[in-house]
């Protein structure tokens, strides 16, 4: 979904998209990720490996541009 609002077929003439499949589809997959990452991170033993991990450091960079 967050590919698509880049997209000019899908933008209206303010640039927004006006989809609300797309738009539904995005927040349940944003709260979906967030809660996976929140899980995470509450559950593992160590914070200062889990933040080495690269693949947790793009998740939570992925899932930022939203709450930004």
């Amino acid at each position: 979904a967050m590919c698509v609002h880049s997209m000019s077929e899908f933008q209206n003439e303010d640039g927004e998209v006006d989809d609300p499949v797309l738009e539904g589809v995005e927040i349940a997959c944003i709260a979906w990720f967030t809660g996976e990452l929140a899980i995470r991170l509450v559950a593992t033993p160590c914070q200062k490996k889990f933040w080495k991990n690269p693949l947790n450091i793009i998740d939570f960079v992925s899932i930022i541009p939203f709450y930004a």
